[in-house]
């Protein structure tokens, strides 16, 4: 049985367990079939939101950056990461219009957050609390909320 190749169809790895090649006895593992497991962007970024109430911030549960905002692999192929509430935005919105960043409303409305990386909003992902604004008036907004917290 050493030469055994793996037992999925069109797969001609060399067999390692199970009648299985390392990468499908792997993905067994994992997620419970050899099937191809590739969701989209969108598909993917959804399996890690915290849905909660529809006026409630819906948190992100996968990678978080050092800055404290929710990431996901773009799934390109590349090493590149997509921000998770740009996702939102952009699934529920659309693609952002160029030189925009998306703002977190959350934020601007919670006089108590402490702001910075430990922000909680930071990982919000409910589409009905981004907006997508310039950096200047992000700013702006943001300077506004830290006034109101002194």
């Amino acid at each position: 049985m050493a030469n055994a190749t793996c037992s999925v169809d069109e797969c001609a790895r060399r067999h390692i367990a199970r009648g299985l090649c390392n990468m499908h006895l792997k993905r067994l593992d994992r997620t419970g079939s050899t099937d191809d497991p590739r969701l989209s962007l969108e598909q993917r970024f959804w399996l890690k939101v915290d849905r909660r109430g529809e006026d409630e911030c819906w948190p992100w549960l996968g990678n978080v950056c050092r800055y404290g905002y929710g990431r996901l692999k773009r799934g390109d192929g590349s090493r590149a990461y997509a921000a998770a509430h740009r996702v939102a935005y952009a699934t529920a919105h659309g693609p952002l219009p160029d030189g925009a960043v998306v703002d977190h409303l959350c934020h601007n409305a919670d006089v108590t957050c402490p702001g910075r990386a430990g922000c909680p909003h930071r990982l919000c992902c409910n589409p009905a609390h981004l907006d997508a604004t310039t950096i200047g008036d992000n700013v702006s907004r943001a300077a506004v909320n830290y006034r109101r917290r002194l």
